[in-house]
């Protein structure tokens, strides 16, 4: 019985570490950027909203004139004519698309169970709601940053946006520079 309660223990212990992790991570910024990088990051979150506006339209429109959900081909191709998509990397993109699908796929799924039974609803789905400028977003990055020896990292991006704006580093706290 003893053995079962430590590992037990033992189990919270690392998921407590991993939500501090999580936190610290998220409130890092704010002491350690520049104007300049903190105008690069507002300009991305932008362009991220932007991306994720410019696909709910495209899924949105084929709703209304057809009847059905629009493809991936379609909202990539609607994503890739919009300005803000050269600023963006290009796995960023994909998690904003993904993250689009799963929220469009849930109103498609909430609207056949409306259409069958709407007594279990307040009142019909709405489709999802577009992202407004002055809304926090967060930059999605599905890669693992590198972190240099003066314990800054580098946000990962588009190297034409790099090249023409910066790139921004971030210091590390000292309590996550050695953990992985």
């Amino acid at each position: 019985m003893a053995r079962k309660k430590a590992v037990k223990v033992l189990r919270k212990q690392k998921k407590r570490e991993s939500i501090q992790r999580f936190t610290q991570k998220q409130n890092i910024g704010r002491a350690c950027l520049t104007a300049k990088e903190f105008r690069l990051l507002q300009r991305m979150s932008h362009s991220s909203k932007a991306l994720r506006n410019v696909g709910l339209y495209t899924i949105k429109q084929s709703y209304l004139n057809n009847k059905k959900m629009a493809t991936v081909k379609e909202v990539d191709t609607a994503m890739q004519t919009d300005t803000n998509y050269w600023g963006m990397q290009s796995n960023s993109v994909q998690a904003i698309r993904r993250a689009l699908f799963t929220e469009v796929k849930s109103f498609f799924k909430a609207l056949e169970q409306w259409k069958k039974k709407n007594e279990t609803f307040t009142g019909r789905p709405k489709f999802p709601n577009y992202s407004r400028s002055t809304d926090k977003r967060i930059i999605e990055i599905y890669q693992v940053p590198k972190v240099d020896d003066n314990g800054y990292w580098m946000i990962p991006m588009n190297v034409a946006f790099r090249k023409k704006f910066g790139s921004i580093k971030i210091r590390m706290p000292k309590n996550l520079r050695n953990k992985k």
